[in-house]
């Protein structure tokens, strides 16, 4: 009677080490999706302040040649500054377009 009783509280010991060990696995799991997203989050920041500084300086240039290199690199910087770089960002290339 005390050996099953034994096996019982053995069981149920081991299925709950297994539980917490698959939460613990979930915790570990949605901790890194967090920090990817923050990454992603914080990309996406300096992609969109690096888009700002490009428009700013190409309102401010006279050269022809200076010009044409911003806007290469801001047409490359709006490929990459949609939602958390999946969709090209369309209103950035066409408002450069607009300006020259």
């Amino acid at each position: 009677m005390q050996s099953e009783e034994r096996e019982g509280e053995l069981s149920s010991f081991c299925m709950h080490s297994r539980s917490l060990a698959d939460l613990q696995g979930h915790l570990a799991h949605n901790q890194i999706l967090i920090s990817q997203f923050r990454l992603k989050l914080k990309m996406h920041d300096r992609l969109n302040k690096a888009s700002h500084e490009l428009r700013w300086r190409l309102c401010k240039v006279r050269n022809e040649r200076a010009a044409l290199l911003i806007l290469h690199t801001l047409s490359f910087v709006a490929c990459f500054s949609g939602p958390f770089g999946t969709q090209p960002n369309a209103h950035i290339s066409y408002s450069v377009q607009t300006k020259i």
